[in-house]
């Protein structure tokens, strides 16, 4: 069981080991969320004609541009940017009257759709493994870090990639689908699609288990109910851009993302591009999230034959890796610009979300769960002290021709007050991830009710 206590102090190391890095360099997707944040609070429009030249991710419908991203990143950013304006700390142009103001808005919003929903995601997940499979804290702590600083998904948390919050969304949509919460998991699987559209695919998992548990039909009429709203959202989103309910902004893309006008950019899956996002050093899966490799032997390692094939199609398996092969036919599916396969941060944890219900059963295998996502964490670290997101997608091994090269360039060379800075902030990372299991072991349990 969570106390309080513990998950405060969860709560409080977990923000510490957040906030170290965030990403204050304007790019081209994160300015395609946040251009729209500055037109809606100049002039209460969506159109970013002023600062189109900003960025290349934009669409052109009825000759003015737009963002081509799903919409509610940009939305939940609003509030928080149109509160440091009000207190006079976004710093209007003297010339222009422009409140783009970066790196205040790239800061603003990795904290609010990355940091902060980073930090939910790991109290939900926490709470989940402590009450629902009734283990310690300090091992459901173990488990839930490992889980994400172990993997590609820590170095998106402060940044404005829309992958966590979304992630969020349907996790907990997910969890609360399995407390029979049909109307909210209906809810947040809406909110997720509304932050990124391809995790509709997981709905799947919902159906699986809908057909698996012998749900009834009202029950699934209340996923609808719960669903609809996000619905409502999105045409009213369309009309407001395109004019049409039914066409999408996304589907108005520039010329150099062509692809996504034909099907939103998918034909047949690629023998290359599945290799390239599960095994290869270039965005494997099993190369950035080294853990993954525990999820399968969680599910199939020891497990009796007459369990394989129900293990085969448990949901939480068998649609992350059939979204994998849909991805495989992605026309980006590398991601451009990025550490790991980040296309894959809901498949990734929806299959440790499967996969760490098991280790009641298979406890021996969390030492070397452990070993693994440390491995995973330096190295993040090492990606986070030299080009973080910035790997251009023409190396075919980030780590050899990039990340490695340059650490040794920087330990031969005297160091800046900048890498010293990282390599503190790196130190006091691994450290907390290491100890935050033994505090937490310290913490005074809750006592049993006598009955």
């Amino acid at each position: 069981m969570v106390t309080r206590k513990s998950a405060i102090i969860f709560a409080l190391i977990n923000l510490i080991m957040l906030s170290l890095f965030i990403d204050r360099r304007p790019n081209h997707q994160g300015l395609s969320r946040t251009l729209p944040v500055v037109t809606m609070i100049e002039k209460q429009s969506l159109c970013i004609d002023r600062y189109q030249e900003l960025t290349n991710d934009k669409c052109f419908v009825h000759k003015h541009y737009y963002s081509d991203k799903a919409p509610l990143p940009t939305f939940i950013i609003i509030p928080g940017y149109a509160l440091l304006n009000y207190l006079g700390l976004v710093t209007a142009d003297p010339n222009t009257h422009s409140l783009y103001n970066s790196p205040l808005l790239e800061i603003t919003g990795a904290i609010i759709i990355g940091i902060i929903p980073s930090l939910i995601l790991l109290l939900i997940l926490l709470y989940h493994f402590a009450n629902t499979y009734k283990v310690p804290v300090e091992k459901a702590a173990a488990i839930v870090m490992g889980l994400f600083y172990g993997s590609f998904l820590f170095l998106q948390s402060g940044t404005l990639f829309a992958h966590l919050i979304a992630s969020l969304f349907i996790i907990s949509a997910l969890i609360l689908y399995q407390h029979n919460r049909f109307f909210f998991a209906g809810l947040l699987a809406g909110l997720a699609i509304l932050s990124e559209y391809t995790i509709g695919f997981f709905l799947l998992v919902i159906v699986m288990l809908h057909i698996q548990n012998k749900k009834r039909f009202n029950e699934i009429l209340y996923l609808g109910l719960g669903f609809l709203p996000a619905l409502l959202f999105q045409l009213l989103y369309n009309y407001t851009i395109t004019g049409s309910l039914i066409e999408m902004p996304y589907q108005n893309v520039m010329a150099d993302y062509s692809q996504m006008k034909h099907h939103f950019g998918f034909s047949w899956p690629t023998w290359e591009a599945f290799i390239g996002l599960t095994v290869s050093p270039y965005r494997g899966l099993l190369f950035y999230a080294p853990a993954t490799i525990i999820f399968l032997l969680l599910y199939f390692f020891d497990t009796s034959k007459n369990k394989i094939i129900g293990r085969i199609f448990n949901p939480f398996f068998i649609i992350p890796v059939l979204y994998i092969i849909v991805m495989s036919g992605y026309f980006s599916w590398w991601g451009g610009w990025c550490y790991g396969p980040r296309h894959l941060t809901s498949a990734y944890l929806i299959l440790g979300l499967g996969a760490t219900q098991f280790f009641k059963d298979k406890n021996y295998l969390l030492p070397l769960f452990r070993i693994l996502s440390l491995m995973g964490l330096i190295l993040g670290l090492m990606a986070l002290n030299t080009y973080w997101q910035g790997l251009a997608t023409h190396y075919p091994s980030p780590f050899s021709q990039r990340i490695v090269p340059a650490l040794i360039a920087l330990v031969k060379e005297p160091m800046s007050e900048i890498a010293n800075e990282n390599i503190i902030k790196s130190t006091i990372i691994l450290l907390l991830f290491l100890g935050t299991p033994l505090i937490l072991s310290k913490v005074p349990k809750a006592k049993a009710v006598k009955s």
